[in-house]
């Protein structure tokens, strides 16, 4: 767009300048035909006219210094909780819904596991966020999971055309320190993305700690909080082939690690400390076109591997003494198609699969015991958005099938809190209609109804260390 606006520039005021001449010589000057040919740059639409959605842009947080949780609590219906600094564990709810009601995604891949469903918004890096998509309530069939609060969609950055170089440090309290850097360029059919960021902190402020009596102030006290530092290392690579206008692939990698202490209650913890390691392998396939026909189709496939390593050995934090390292592996994909029929109805199939393994390790227990916990998800949706009266009124119903297939043939190292030996398959089914109706250029109507569902995760069905049992 500024390289358009430059040259449009530059030919108005050569224009006047050679008019000037002209009149000055008094003689014609012929030019040839001039030929300005830019790349359009195609942006991914919010589709779903009828949900109740919020789109944070780039630029409203490009000259702040935020974070992913921040950004979202400035958001109407959000609630996020932060316990503590910079890189705390923080979770999002959203019109009062619990933080495993709310499906998140990054780029598309779904965050949410089986084992607790909670995701970390620490864990996601901000600088590299392109935009957020947040749907309160509903949200389209693009999604193959939602929540009962909501969906929360992470868009990173992309080549855009220009070569983009941006490298940024900064440096603050506590000796706290983030640095970035951020490459983009776009060839004739190739183009490449690449973002890497480090943080880290000490994390030590003070605070009063009333010493575990809420109501005595003549022991309060102001203390630094200790074993609160934390350091994250962020690498993402993009690979995208446009073949023709209407036929692009991208290979993207994302990796994340972060180690970091944890301060407990109080912050009287010394020594427990938390280590997660987060890589999403994706690879997507869109085509404009299909059949030469509206039609567009996209596919997707994924591979996401995360470990998480907590040691807790003087049971400084949680339930007794804890070594435990924990592997989740979760791969599959999805299709989605989106007919586009008479300009009056935008007909949205979706069908897709995910295979997820829960694999813990119990290192202060008998290892013989611990069996992997198992699910697989196949998921079909199909939404019809139906325009009316110049689209003044739109109606979109939709409806999604979700079938789980659960399985853990073994127990836990604590059988008292366990159901052994079970494999449970269920299924649901998802309704919802939306409307929107425009009344006035200023005025607009929107409202939805349906029935959604949260499927339990692996402690509510298998059971835990022994403050859930197994309900199966």
């Amino acid at each position: 767009m500024i390289l358009i606006l430059f040259l449009i520039t530059l030919m108005v005021s050569s224009s006047i300048n050679i008019l000037a001449y002209a009149r000055e010589n008094k003689d014609s000057i012929y030019l040839d035909e001039v030929v300005v040919e830019a790349e359009k740059i195609q942006e991914e639409e919010t589709k779903d006219i009828t949900s109740f959605v919020t789109v944070i842009e780039a630029e409203e947080y490009t000259n702040r210094v935020a974070s992913v949780s921040e950004l979202l609590a400035e958001s109407v219906g959000v609630n996020v909780k932060r316990y503590g600094g910079l890189g705390s564990f923080s979770t999002i709810s959203i019109r009062g819904s619990s933080a495993e009601q709310v499906a998140i995604f990054l780029d598309g891949v779904l965050l949410n596991q089986a084992k607790s469903g909670i995701v970390n918004l620490s864990d996601i890096p901000l600088d590299n966020v392109e935009k957020i998509e947040v749907y309160r309530g509903t949200s389209p069939a693009k999604f193959g999971g939602s929540g009962i609060g909501g969906v929360v969609n992470i868009i990173t950055k992309k080549a855009k055309g220009e070569v983009k170089n941006d490298i940024n440090t900064s440096y603050g309290s506590f000796n706290t320190f983030e640095a970035n850097a951020f490459r983009s360029q776009h060839f004739e059919k190739f183009n490449y993305t690449f973002f890497y960021n480090e943080t880290f902190s000490d994390g030590d402020f003070k605070y009063y700690d009333d010493n575990g009596t809420k109501y005595n102030k003549e022991d309060d006290k102001k203390r630094r909080m200790d074993n609160n530092e934390f350091e994250s290392r962020n690498f993402l690579v993009k690979l995208g082939c446009d073949l023709k206008q209407d036929l692009n692939f991208m290979l993207s990698n994302d990796y994340f690690f972060k180690d970091q202490g944890i301060s407990g209650i109080r912050g009287l913890a010394k020594e427990a400390n938390l280590e997660t390691l987060r890589n999403i392998t994706q690879f997507k396939i869109d085509k404009s076109g299909l059949f030469a026909i509206p039609l567009d189709g996209q596919l997707s496939l994924f591979y996401s591997y995360q470990k998480q390593e907590f040691e807790d050995r003087k049971g400084e934090v949680g339930i007794g003494n804890q070594d435990n390292s924990n592997i989740t592996d979760a791969f599959g994909g999805n299709m989605l198609a989106t007919y586009y029929l008479l300009d009056a109805h935008i007909l949205s199939i979706y069908g897709g699969s995910r295979r997820e393994i829960f694999d813990p390790e119990e290192k202060l227990v008998s290892e013989d015991l611990q069996e992997k916990q198992k699910r697989t998800n196949l998921t079909f949706a199909l939404e019809d958005e139906i325009h009316l009266f110049k689209d003044r009124i739109v109606v979109s119903p939709s409806f999604k099938y979700d079938y789980y297939k659960n399985d853990f043939s073994g127990q836990t190292p604590y059988s008292f809190a366990t159901t052994k030996g079970c494999k449970k398959s269920e299924g649901f089914l998802t309704r919802k209609m939306g409307m929107y109706i425009k009344l006035t250029e200023w005025l607009t109507l929107k409202g939805n109804i349906g029935k959604y569902y949260r499927p339990p995760n692996f402690s509510e069905l298998f059971g835990d260390r022994g403050s859930i049992v197994g309900n199966i």
